[in-house]
């Protein structure tokens, strides 16, 4: 998906492995900041500032369409990607100590990456990269209601 999407705004192949390469080395950092953060704000707080952070990157690539918004929008939320995924860990740990939440929380991570590109792929047939928008939308607006009903649990 991401490969495909600097195609369609004309990067060369070399270019997009330097912004996939940027994105990954600057995600190796987010642990980093998840441990100076600790508990001090709760999980539920980080979790909900990152998925904004992700929906506004996603929103910024696919609106300008140019090097320098597939290069900061692709650093930017694969780095708040990587600390959402931090702390939600760390909350089904919590929730759930048998490790069984962690668990499946890993296999739905992987059963969206496996399903994702089929699905944006048959929106892609009929449609552009911005018309992905309303769609990444409501999956964000999804996460973001499922994180609201747990209510304070994530914080425990």
């Amino acid at each position: 998906f991401v490969e495909r999407l600097g195609v369609e705004i004309g990067i060369s192949q070399y270019e997009i492995g330097k912004v996939i390469a940027y994105s990954l080395l600057v995600g190796v950092l987010a642990p980093v900041l998840v441990w100076f953060l600790g508990d001090r704000f709760g999980r539920k707080r980080p979790i909900i500032i990152c998925l904004i952070i992700i929906i506004i990157s996603l929103i910024y690539i696919l609106k300008s369409m140019n090097f320098s918004s597939y290069l900061v929008g692709n650093i930017t939320w694969n780095f708040a990607y990587m600390v959402t995924v931090i702390f939600v860990l760390a909350a089904a740990a919590r929730l759930s100590p048998d490790g069984k939440l962690a668990s499946w929380l890993n296999a739905s991570t992987l059963l969206s990456q496996a399903s994702a590109p089929i699905f944006f792929g048959l929106i892609l047939t009929n449609h552009s990269f911005p018309n992905l928008l309303p769609y990444l939308m409501v999956l964000t607006c999804l996460s973001l209601f499922c994180i609201f009903l747990t209510k304070n649990q994530l914080d425990k």
